[in-house]
């Protein structure tokens, strides 16, 4: 057994030793397969369906911006602790209504409140208010609604009484008028969530009739009884009225009951032109208007010295000049 084993194994090396010796064929160098460079295969655009956006195709690799769907600017300026905030919270710590001082700074706060306004635009303005986060009561009972009021009042003062924008240290140049004022408080008082009151300037005729003089009052609203309220015992005696009223493009027109009409001509001339200025003033301003139409129970107003068939205007406050 040991030798037959012997015998195959010396057959075997023979048989490999024969096979080293053959000679081999030349073998052919085969170039390594490059990878095939990458390409993005172009695909059919998705099918929209209907009432469907169709989702941008991105390109491999690249990172799809999506275009921002348009938008509608909100015209309304999100709240801001800007200088309008500022005034605000003075205004509630430091003014108190009927102490020393107290005409001075609301003087001073009206003028600011106004100018910051119509300086930097009513958003910025009402921006401020809407910001506004603290108590609208304070320690003693005040509310921040009665010292805007006070304010606001105090603003349409200050046209008739410019001594008191030097005298209050208020040092910027200030020439603001009654529509302005109007405008920056009626979007304040909104903002801070309260009802803007209806303020007026009243136009009187002085004892000598020389001149005319201002004041303010508030009313209910803009209306023929309202106003008739407003200019009684002063530019309207017991039993006259305004009977109508109407306001359209810059034109009032008002209309007076026979009991005006027949006080106006036992007027001396001087006596008439300040008693017409002082209503002609007083409807054009509460209105924002340039010109007044007068009549008389529909018909135009006829005195011993003037017949008033043309529209009125803005009259002076100095009528000696």
């Amino acid at each position: 057994m040991k030798y037959k084993l012997t015998a195959a194994a010396a057959l075997l090396l023979s048989v490999s030793l024969l096979a080293g010796c053959t000679s081999r064929p030349d073998r052919t160098e085969t170039a390594p397969t490059e990878k095939p460079t990458w390409a993005p295969v172009a695909t059919a655009a998705p099918t929209e369906t209907p009432g469907m956006t169709a989702a941008p195709t991105e390109t491999p690799g690249l990172t799809a911006t999506p275009t921002p769907p348009p938008t509608v600017p909100d015209p309304t300026a999100a709240p801001e602790k800007n200088g309008m905030y500022d005034l605000l919270c003075g205004l509630m710590d430091s003014y108190h209504s009927g102490t020393a001082g107290s005409s001075l700074k609301a003087a001073w706060y009206a003028a600011s409140m106004v100018d910051f306004s119509q300086k930097n635009g009513a958003d910025i303005a009402r921006a401020g208010a809407l910001a506004w986060d603290r108590d609208m009561t304070n320690e003693f009972g005040e509310t921040l609604e009665e010292k805007l009021k006070a304010v606001f009042r105090m603003a349409l003062e200050l046209p008739g009484q410019p001594g008191l924008l030097s005298d209050c240290g208020f040092t910027e140049p200030w020439d603001y008028s009654t529509r302005e004022i109007r405008g920056t408080f009626a979007s304040l008082f909104p903002a801070l969530g309260l009802t803007a009151p209806v303020m007026i300037r009243l136009w009187v005729p002085s004892e000598e009739a020389d001149r005319l003089l201002t004041s303010v009052a508030e009313v209910q609203d803009l209306s023929a009884a309202s106003l008739t309220g407003a200019l009684m015992d002063t530019v309207l005696q017991s039993g006259e009225s305004v009977e109508s009223l109407a306001a359209e493009a810059g034109v009032v027109r008002a209309d007076m009951n026979t009991s005006f009409a027949d006080r106006i001509r036992t007027l001396g001339s001087a006596g008439e032109r300040a008693v017409l200025g002082s209503l002609t003033n007083t409807l054009l301003d509460a209105f924002g208007a340039e010109r007044l139409i007068l009549t008389v129970g529909g018909e135009t107003l006829e005195t011993g010295h003037n017949v008033y068939s043309d529209p009125l205007t803005f009259v002076k406050e100095d009528l000696s000049e």
